[in-house]
């Protein structure tokens, strides 16, 4: 998704590194009566977390007791800022160290984007981001940035090892800790990145149309100092289609992984619309389960969708709960499908909201049996974010949902392809789960620019 360096850029979806595309969006149609505020919900009013230099766009969050940490594309390379106080403030925005942009050998420039976060169960922050710039022999490979003192400083910064080099390409790293402390990200590799080709429509951001992209992992046993080989772990290596597979990790040591799969032409490599994939591995990664589709009647996925289109979560219970969202003609539609047996099998989608703009649907396990299913969409007004309760057996328990972000964003400006939802630990669980922090990216006046807000929300 997104990189920055001097100018904040782009790559769409699970996309290569190319110049930020303003997200102007021509076909914006009114959301739905559900949008509006349900009585009784609250949120806090919205703070601003990135107080640094430049445009601020896709965060990423985590959370450790009271401290709320948040990771995203600014601060002229990548940024980082963290709350204590379950993020009603925040403090003074980092740019991480090795994510800025430094000068190549000639003329390039290299950059960080995607933004990726996790807390061991020791508090120690990894903060992950891809790293490079297609220039003068520099591949692009995924780095993790470890912090022992709750986000004070980060004194470790580790590059994982490719094959490839700069013959090969890299992007959209995921970013998971383990049971016993172990470190596994995921992410786009593809082994030629000659044969990677993009498209770039003038509403939105860049995204695939050709490319032997794949699925790997990679997983450090001592705090990243030394990672393993890239293993791949979607079939049909190496023109798998697989561009982005967040990773999550049950109390078990369990790892979940939702991937997206776009068929892929043999022969020219072609990219068709993409599908949902559920695989799970009990062995610490060594082994993966066959896949499991998600949602298949819901409709397919535009190979021209640029938000980062998936994402994973679980509850306390071990439920797993699975967002994207599907294009059909005009309309753009936002789903939900839970699995209760480990993702064996899901729900028949939910339908979460439904426009004619994108839809950034994501989600939180709040309690157990229920989750905060949350997105971003551009009304007739700007950019708007929202967020409702759905419960494994009462189904919504909101008619309505919170609009956490009391300004509309600008959409002629990129927000960033994802947003940051997780439940606050040491909450009191209520009748709809523990609240939530919500944060996301909004060109807001009057801002010059995009910035990142957050806001404790209680649907």
């Amino acid at each position: 998704m997104g990189r920055t360096g001097v100018r904040a850029t782009t790559h769409g979806r699970s996309r290569v590194l190319m110049v930020l595309v303003g997200a102007v969006l021509a076909a914006v149609s009114a959301l739905p009566a559900a949008a509006s505020e349900p009585r009784g919900a609250t949120a806090t009013k919205p703070v601003l977390v990135s107080n640094c230099f430049g445009r601020n766009a896709e965060v990423e969050e985590a959370m450790s007791g009271t401290n709320v940490y948040v990771e995203w594309i600014g601060c002229n390379g990548i940024g980082f800022a963290r709350s204590t106080n379950g993020g009603r403030s925040y403090g003074s925005a980092i740019e991480l160290p090795g994510s800025g942009p430094s000068k190549c050998i000639s003329t390039c420039q290299i950059y960080s984007w995607d933004p990726a976060i996790a807390i061991s169960s020791t508090g120690t922050i990894y903060a992950a981001f891809m790293h490079g710039g297609g220039g003068d022999g520099q591949p692009t490979s995924p780095v993790v940035d470890v912090s022992t003192n709750h986000g004070a400083s980060f004194t470790h910064s580790y590059t994982l090892p490719q094959p490839g080099g700069s013959a090969s390409f890299g992007d959209r790293d995921f970013i998971a800790v383990g049971a016993h402390g172990e470190l596994f990200v995921t992410w786009d590799y593809a082994p030629n990145a000659s044969e990677v080709k993009v498209q770039c429509p003038p509403s939105g951001s860049c995204s695939y149309s050709n490319g032997d992209l794949n699925i790997v992992v990679q997983h450090s046993t001592n705090g990243g100092k030394t990672w393993s080989a890239i293993q791949p772990i979607t079939p049909g290596y190496p023109d798998s289609g697989s561009d982005l597979a967040p990773i999550v990790v049950q109390p078990n040591g369990t790892l979940d992984v939702l991937y997206q799969r776009m068929p892929t032409d043999p022969t020219t490599l072609a990219l068709s619309p993409a599908n949902e994939w559920f695989i799970r591995s009990t062995n610490n990664g060594a082994t993966w389960s066959k896949p499991v589709e998600i949602g298949a009647s819901a409709g397919t996925i535009s190979t021209a969708t640029w938000w980062i289109d998936g994402d994973l979560s679980t509850d306390p219970a071990g439920n797993l709960y699975a967002t994207w969202d599907t294009q059909a003609g005009s309309t753009d539609t936002g789903w939900l499908s839970v699995s209760k047996n480990g993702g064996t099998s899901w729900s028949a989608p939910i339908k979460v909201v439904s426009s004619g703009v994108e839809e950034l649907t994501e989600s939180a396990g709040v309690a157990k049996g229920i989750a905060d299913v949350a997105w971003q969409t551009p009304g007739p007004r700007g950019y708007a974010t929202y967020v409702r309760p759905y419960s494994l057996t009462k189904g919504w328990l909101s008619t309505k949902a919170l609009k956490v972000s009391t300004s509309y964003g600008e959409t002629k400006t990129w927000p960033g392809d994802t947003f940051g939802i997780e439940a606050l630990p040491r909450a009191s669980v209520g009748p709809h789960g523990k609240p939530v922090v919500v944060t996301w990216g909004s060109d807001v006046s009057p801002s010059p620019t995009s910035e990142i807000y957050s806001s404790v929300a209680t649907p």
